[in-house]
């Protein structure tokens, strides 16, 4: 049996409630929580449109080097200022993240479009680290198997912070329809990219263009 969503996941469902499963997009790039969101109430499916909107920004690769102001807008548009707590029980600030490209991705064990592309996304954190990048997966699954995650991780080499999704979490990244999805925040916070579906090195390199 599949792990159930994390609570807030599906919009229009009271704080504490959960989707247990996830269906997949025809195009297999991608899982969505369709038929949930069929459901929900309309003015909640209006935030919806944060995730994807955003996707105009994949080309506004004007480059911190350039001396790009803070971002000071709300989350999705910004990194989000709130505190994200790993698995380990590691806790990353937004003082940690000052200055940093970084890669946020949403993500479940169940999901095979997210299980190809975490040995991309572990790629580019061991590859530009040293760089500046940080990749976080936000496990959106509650409540997380500590020792299916490690098997996961192993099996897939997944290298990289996992943030188990709270309701905050998912509504400061603008509730995303579907798993996975990433984004790309510059060294001040802008958000420069953003997509549903998986994603690969190559892709998240080119997003890349002018950040480092």
């Amino acid at each position: 049996m599949r792990p159930e969503l994390a609570p807030g996941l599906t919009p229009g469902l009271a704080p504490g409630l959960t989707l247990v499963v996830a269906l997949a997009l025809a195009s297999g790039t991608s899982c969505s929580k369709k038929e949930a969101a069929d459901n929900a109430d309309k003015n909640n499916s209006d935030n919806s449109a944060a995730t994807t909107s955003a996707q105009a920004n994949a080309a506004g690769t004007s480059g911190d080097a350039g001396g790009e102001q803070a971002c000071t807008e709300a989350g999705p548009a910004c990194l989000p200022k709130i505190d994200l707590k790993d698995a380990t029980g590691k806790l990353w600030t937004p003082s940690d993240l000052a200055g940093k490209v970084v890669v946020i991705n949403f993500w479940a064990t169940w999901c095979a479009p997210c299980q190809a592309e975490v040995p991309d996304l572990a790629r580019i954190q061991d590859v530009y680290k040293d760089r500046g990048v940080m990749v976080f997966g936000m496990l959106a699954e509650q409540p997380v198997n500590e020792p299916a995650l490690q098997a996961f991780q192993e099996k897939f080499g997944l290298t990289y912070p996992v943030i188990p999704v709270t309701k905050t979490i998912f509504e400061s990244f603008g509730q995303p329809r579907a798993m996975p999805t990433s984004f790309v925040y510059s060294r001040s916070g802008h958000l420069k990219f953003t997509t549903p579906g998986a994603v690969d090195a190559a892709t998240l390199e080119q997003a890349f263009e002018g950040l480092l």
